[in-house]
């Protein structure tokens, strides 16, 4: 039977391989032509190259690409699993065999209801999972935020009061709220001279 492309290829490498000269100048070649090629901008331009939006648009097109390959991979197992199922052989009755061996129907209802509360309690398991891991991205989320007004806060001072007279300013009926701080600071600023 003749050897495919793919067969030939890896023969070929295999043998580059044995020998480290052809190896190594194998390889000085592969670079040289990569080189060529960045320079004739034939092959595309690398990550670290591209402007913060380009990269961004190109991960985001990787990450989509690699969702659906592993989506199909998995469709494709599902559907040899199912395949396998409907062309395997009607299993025998065993119902026989298990009045020899002396299995009483209550022990079977036993195992039954063991299986059944063990697939509960699966299923259980990965909705907490599940949860916990929708619960823990809240969780940094909000972290996050807290931290980044945090560090807002305490860079500069005059920051945290205007960012103060922005949040009174949102609120409704802002003007009395305003002229009641502002007389309590007054206020609290003379006592403390």
């Amino acid at each position: 039977m003749p050897l495919t492309a793919k067969e030939r290829m890896k023969r070929y490498r295999d043998r580059l391989k044995e020998d480290p000269e052809k190896h190594e100048s194998y390889l000085q070649k592969e670079n040289a032509r990569w080189k060529k090629r960045r320079e004739e901008k034939k092959a595309p331009p690398l990550i670290g190259e591209m402007s913060k939006r380009d990269a961004r648009t190109k991960r985001k097109y990787w990450k989509k690409e690699i969702k659906e390959r592993r989506k199909k991979k998995a469709d494709s197992y599902a559907m040899i699993r199912n395949a396998s199922v409907l062309i395997s052989p009607p299993s025998s009755p065993t119902h026989e065999l298990e009045e020899e061996i002396g299995i009483s129907p209550e022990v079977k209802r036993w195992r039954k209801r063991v299986r059944k509360d063990r697939s509960k309690c699966y299923t259980k398991i990965q909705k907490l999972e599940a949860e916990l891991t929708q619960k823990t991205r809240e969780a940094d989320k909000y972290r996050k935020r807290y931290a980044r007004l945090a560090k807002k806060m305490e860079t500069k001072p005059e920051r945290k009061f205007k960012y103060k007279l922005k949040l009174i300013f949102k609120e409704k009926g802002t003007r009395s709220k305003l002229k009641q701080q502002l007389m309590l600071q007054e206020i609290v600023a003379n006592r403390i001279k």
